[in-house]
Parts: C-alpha cells; sequence; structure tokens
C-alpha cells in the first residue's frame, strides 16, 4: 500500500515538472508583401458612375492613417469627404455630389501598411 502511495506521489511529481515551460510564440515568418486590393466598388474603370461613394476592399487589415496619407483623387475637386470602415474595407464617401462629365481618378499609393 505504501508503495503504491510512493509510486502516486512520485507520478504527480514528474508531472509537475515535466509540463510545458511557457514561452512566447515566435511570432512566424515576417510579412514581406503589403496588402493588396481584392475588391473596388465600383470597379476599376467604371464609366457614368453616380453616386458619392467608392469602396475598397483589401487583402488583409489597413493602417488606417496609413490608406489617408497613400489616397490621393485628382482633380482636386474642393468637395470634402470621409473615409469609413468595415473591418478590411475602406469607403470614401463624398459629402456633396461629383461634377457630372468630370473624370476622377482615385488612387491608393503601394506604401499603404
Amino acid at each position: 500500500m505504501r508503495l503504491i502511495h510512493h509510486i502516486n506521489v512520485l507520478l504527480v511529481i514528474t508531472l509537475f515538472i515535466s509540463c510545458a515551460t511557457p514561452v512566447a510564440p515566435t511570432g512566424g515568418p515576417a510579412d514581406k508583401t503589403g496588402p493588396k486590393i481584392e475588391n473596388t466598388t465600383p470597379e476599376t474603370g467604371a464609366v457614368n458612375f453616380e453616386g458619392r461613394k467608392f469602396s475598397f476592399e483589401f487583402s488583409e487589415f489597413v493602417n488606417r492613417s496609413s490608406f489617408q496619407t497613400e489616397l490621393n483623387i485628382e482633380p482636386d475637386l474642393g468637395i470634402e469627404y470621409e473615409v469609413n470602415w468595415r473591418r478590411k474595407t475602406a469607403a470614401v464617401e463624398f459629402k456633396n455630389e461629383l461634377p457630372d462629365s468630370t473624370t476622377i481618378i482615385i488612387t491608393v499609393g503601394g506604401n499603404t501598411t
């Protein structure tokens, strides 16, 4: 009986000693590619678009201030806009209607992180 008790105690001590040592995760390989635009609304190259909202869906989460810095709207229309986020999608919405018969080019620079 005593032998069984000693074996049980030894087994419990061995279990505690052999438990995994807590170590911080390595984090995996470095991410060397930035986010890519997977979808836009309206589609790239769209013509005769009637609306005030443009959206960009990215392949991964994007730094919001980086997006604001890299966002370029040509020509400068002098119309205020705001950027709203929903998960990995940025929506650029102009506060007023866009002028008719005007080509507007919206680009997002390659340094978006």
